[in-house]
Parts: structure tokens; C-alpha cells; sequence
């Protein structure tokens, strides 16, 4: 299983576009080729012959990468950031297919999808569930409330047995159990479970981290998880990919243009900083294929 590439967002996505190239066994997607880095223009170039979503029926990791901010033809749409490509264990359904794509996820994550995301994306077959709290540790248990909601803006067709969940995942910060990657994993592990059992059409769970600041460097030293990803958190989504069913695939990594989108409670953002964000998820979920 590979890991996901970059598309990085001032210079924020440096890392190799489809670093995750092999892992369903798709070719290599943008080649390895430094997308994050603004010094070529041609960066974000290479990434983009490896657009296939990762676990789609290609099998192949999307290492989508547009480049850094400042990477000339590379750079990630109207200068919002950049994303990175997926990394799919290969075998799943074409996105193009899904009837229901159900995002799930905390409050920050209602904030850009209702703040326009939906009106890039086909309205009609997305939907949301946020609360707050909705950690990790809350998908993680069965009885949990979570469980017990209804999707905003609901799905025109089976709303309520999705085949599609866009995990948004977030831990609590005060929670020292959960700061590993094993404790991560044993989390999610668990919350696929719950998701499987209680969506019988469930045929592709996205583990999506959250929006990161430039190179993924906290905005706010003293709240770094509300704008980085900590590394065991990554590791842990990538031990996640798996064939399924459900397929598991770890989702682009989304990095902001600059700090000033995040507001001080973050992961939190700001009125205009909503807009941003929701462009940058909708520019990508609206392209994928």
C-alpha cells in the first residue's frame, strides 16, 4: 500500500505527488516528481497523469498534484491551496457511480461544506452529518449519538444507506489515550466496523485529514492540531487502506494557502476563510472521476 501524494499549497504540499503511486498497483501517479515544491513549473504537471482516485476501478493511487502555490502551471486552482492525491487499495467502484457520498465529520467540517461546497459538487447525491463532539473515539462506539443523526441536505436517493462516507477525522485534543498511531488505528478500525454495519450499501469509506496550514507548520504553536496533522495520525490512515469491502482510502491531504483562513479556535475558520476552504474541497470532489 502506498501513500498519498501532495498538491501543496504555498508551498505547503512539498512531499512526492502519488508517493502512493503503487498502491493498486496504478501507474505511477505523477511520477514522484516534487509537486509541492514552487522552484519548476513543470511540478504540478507530472502529477496530474496519475488523476485516477485511489480504490476506483483502476486500482491506482491518484497522485493528483497540481504543485505549489508558486509552481507556475503546477499551481493549485485560484492560488486556494493544494490537496494531495489519494492512495486507494484498488477494486472499488468509480466515484462517478455512487448514488450518496455521506460526509461525516466535526463542526469545522460543516463549515466548508455548507459554506459552497455543495454547489460545486452534485448537490443531489452529497450529504453531511457534523456534530460537535464527533471524534474519532465517538464513530469508534456503536451507541454512540452519531449514530442516531440525519444528514443535512440529504442525498436525493438513499440518503440513509449511503455507498460512499467521507470520513472527516479529528481526535479530541484532550484525550492523551488517543495521541498514537496504534491507538488511532484500533479507533478507526472500529468506526469502519460501525459504519459497515450500519450502511448495508456501503461500498467506499475516505479517510480525510484535516485542513492543514502551509508544509503542514501550525499556525498557532499552542493549538497545533487545529491546523497540522501530526505524522503518527497519517501513518495510522495509511495502515487504514485496504481492499474491503469496504474499500478504505486514504484521501487527498488539503493544505490552506495561509494562516488566515483558520480562525483562533481552530480548526475552526473564519467567515471568509469558510469560503476558501469550501472551494478548495469543492474544486477537487467536483473534478474526481
Amino acid at each position: 500500500m502506498g501513500g498519498a501524494g501532495t498538491v501543496g499549497g504555498a508551498g505547503g504540499g512539498g512531499a512526492t505527488s502519488g508517493g502512493g503511486a503503487t498502491s493498486g498497483g496504478g501507474a505511477t501517479s505523477g511520477g514522484g516528481a516534487t509537486n509541492g515544491g514552487g522552484a519548476t513549473s513543470a511540478g504540478g504537471a507530472a502529477g496530474s497523469a496519475g488523476s485516477t482516485n485511489g480504490g476506483s476501478t483502476s486500482g491506482g493511487a491518484a497522485g493528483m498534484a497540481n504543485g505549489g502555490a508558486g509552481a507556475g502551471a503546477g499551481g493549485a486552482a485560484a492560488g486556494q491551496g493544494g490537496l494531495t492525491g489519494s492512495a486507494g487499495a484498488g477494486g472499488g467502484s468509480s466515484v462517478q457511480s455512487f448514488s450518496c457520498n455521506l460526509v461525516i465529520g466535526i463542526d469545522s467540517t460543516g463549515e466548508w461544506f455548507t459554506s459552497g461546497f455543495e454547489n460545486q459538487v452534485p448537490n443531489d447525491r452529497w450529504e453531511i452529518i457534523f456534530y460537535h463532539p464527533a471524534y474519532i473515539e465517538d464513530w469508534a462506539k456503536a451507541s454512540d449519538k452519531v449514530y442516531t443523526l440525519d444528514p443535512t441536505s440529504p442525498c436525493a436517493m438513499n440518503a440513509n444507506n449511503p455507498d460512499r462516507v467521507i470520513f472527516n477525522v479529528f481526535a479530541d485534543t484532550t484525550d492523551s489515550a488517543i495521541g498514537n498511531k496504534s491507538a488511532w488505528v484500533t479507533a478507526l478500525t472500529q468506526a469502519v466496523t460501525n459504519l459497515k454495519a450500519k450502511y448495508s450499501r456501503l461500498k467506499r469509506v475516505d479517510l480525510l485529514t484535516m485542513t492543514r496550514a502551509p508544509n503542514n507548520t501550525p499556525c498557532d504553536s499552542t493549538n497545533a492540531s487545529g491546523s497540522s496533522v501530526a505524522q503518527y495520525v497519517d501513518d495510522a490512515v495509511m495502515m487504514m487502506v485496504a481492499n474491503g469491502p469496504p474499500a478504505v482510502v486514504a484521501s487527498p491531504k488539503f493544505f490552506a494557502k495561509d494562516c488566515t483562513v483558520f480562525a483562533s479556535n481552530a480548526p475552526h475558520f473564519t467567515d471568509a476563510g469558510k469560503l476558501v476552504i469550501a472551494k478548495l474541497y469543492g474544486d477537487y470532489y467536483s473534478a474526481e472521476n
